[in-house]
Parts: C-alpha cells; structure tokens; sequence
C-alpha cells in the first residue's frame, strides 16, 4: 500500500523547504555580509594601530628634546631671577648703572671671601655663619654694583636659613661655592 501524497500536502511540502532554504539563504547572506563588516573593522583598527605606533616612536624621540627644554627652562628661571635681583637692586640705585665686572683695584672682598673659607670648619653656630655671608655680600655690592655671584650668595643664605644645624656636607658645598665664588669674581 502505497500512500499518495496529495498534491496538497505536496503543495504545501515544497512551501516548507522553500521557507527552509529562504532561511538558510538568508543566514548565509547574512553571515557572509556580517563577515565582510569584521573585515573591514579589523583593517581599521589594524590601520590605527599602526598609526599609534608611528605616533608613540616619534613621542619617544622627542624624549631628549623635552628633557633638554625642560633643562633649558630651568637655566632661564634661573638667570630670570637673578635679572629681577638686578632689577631690585638697581632700583636702590637709580642713579647708577649696574657694573658687572669687578673692580681689581678692590679685591677686598676676595680676601673676605678666602677668609671665611679658611674658617669655615671653625662655625658651630649658623646664625653666625649666615651673619658673615650677609656681610660679605654687603661688601661686594659695594664695590662692585651688583654681580652675578650676590644673587648666588642671597640663595645660600636662603639655604641655610631654612636648615636647623650645621653639618659636613653642607660646610663642603659651601667651601665649593667660595671657590667658584672668588674665581668668578676674579674674572
């Protein structure tokens, strides 16, 4: 016994697949168009990847020409300051001009300076210490008009006001800068 499909089952059979391979298809169409978009993000994301990596090795390069700015911002603070001294200490003396070479005929302040050096590990009390320094500077304002190496002296003194005692790596700083002191004003 053979069964007959009617034709309306048959009609009706080929109207099923004909929806499962609409489905199928439509899936597959789907699939493949939802592939393509991965592609095409992935090659944009692969693209500025490699941007960012041209990017970061050029920000690494200019390591060292930051830190040479920044170095050379401090150098100009630091002259910057020592010109707004210039200018404050000019406006004492209105009527003079800044003499920024010393005067040889005056090394008065060089024997100061020598002999704060040679007494140096002598000082116990910094008060002292600091009164001398101010003395000094005082001195070579006055013979000099203003130099370079007053405002060095104002930043020490600054220095060792902020420090409570005395100790042996600061009388060694202090002996350096004596030297320099003395050598740039003998120049």
């Amino acid at each position: 016994m053979e069964s007959k499909v009617s034709s309306q089952e048959k009609g009706d059979l080929e109207k099923k697949i004909d929806t499962i391979l609409a489905a199928v298809q439509n899936f597959g169409l789907n699939f493949i168009q939802k592939l393509g978009e991965l592609k095409h993000a992935i090659s944009i994301l692969s693209d500025q990847v490699e941007k960012m990596n041209k990017a970061l090795i050029t920000v690494k390069g200019l390591e060292p020409k930051i830190n040479e700015i920044t170095s050379m911002k401090q150098d100009l603070l630091s002259e910057l300051h020592y010109l707004q001294s210039q200018v404050k200490v000019s406006s004492f003396k209105n009527t003079e001009v800044i003499q920024m070479k010393t005067d040889d005929s005056s090394p008065q302040y060089l024997d100061l300076l020598a002999g704060l050096q040679k007494q140096l590990k002598q000082y116990s009390d910094l008060s002292m210490l600091i009164h001398d320094l101010e003395e000094i500077k005082k001195k070579i304002y006055e013979v000099t008009g203003g130099h370079r190496v007053l405002f060095e002296i104002g930043e020490t003194i600054k220095q060792l006001n902020s420090v409570e005692t005395l100790t042996e790596s600061e009388l060694q700083n202090l002996n350096e800068k004596l030297t320099f002191w003395s050598n740039k004003l003998k120049s």
